[in-house]
C-alpha cells in the first residue's frame, strides 16, 4: 500500500442492508442524509434515514483500537512480470454505520448487544483469525 499522503481524506464507513452492484467510493453524502436521535439505552449513537424511499436506523460505533479502516484502489499499473499492482489509500475511517430495516429504536439497540452478526464483529472475528495465521509462531 502506498504511503498517506494528502489527498486522502477521513470518511465514515457506510454497511447497507442490501447487495449494490459497485465497487469503490461513492458520493454517500448526495444519498444519505442521517439524523440523530436520542436513544438512552445504548453508548454508540442511533441514526435514521432513508434510502429509495425505505427507513433505515444505524448505529454509528468506532472501530476498537487495534484496526484501522482503510479504502483503497488498486491501480492499473500491474507489472506483467511480477504480478503485482499498487494498492492505493484513497480514505481512512475510524467508524462506521451499519444501517438496518429497523423502525424501532429499541429493538436495534438490544440486537446491537448480540454482535456476532455485525459486520464490525465480523471485520474483527476475520483481522484477528488473519493475524493468528500470519504472525510468527513462538
Amino acid at each position: 500500500m502506498s504511503p498517506q499522503n494528502e489527498e486522502e481524506e477521513h470518511v465514515i464507513c457506510h454497511s447497507l442492508p442490501c447487495n449494490i452492484d459497485y465497487s469503490g467510493i461513492a458520493p454517500v453524502k448526495s444519498y444519505l442524509h442521517p439524523t440523530t436521535i436520542d436513544a438512552p439505552s445504548t453508548s454508540s449513537k442511533v441514526m435514521a434515514c432513508q434510502f429509495r424511499g425505505r427507513g433505515l436506523l444505524a448505529l454509528h460505533e468506532s472501530l476498537p483500537p487495534n484496526l484501522h479502516g482503510v479504502v483503497a484502489e488498486t491501480s492499473n499499473n500491474t507489472s506483467q512480470k511480477e504480478g503485482k499492482g499498487q494498492v492505493k489509500v484513497m480514505a481512512t475511517f475510524d467508524s462506521m454505520c451499519e444501517w438496518h430495516h429497523e423502525h424501532d429504536v429499541r429493538r436495534l439497540t438490544h440486537e446491537s448487544h448480540v454482535k456476532e452478526g455485525s459486520t464490525l464483529y465480523r471485520a474483527q472475528q476475520w483481522c484477528d483469525l488473519a493475524s493468528a495465521i500470519h504472525d510468527p509462531i513462538l
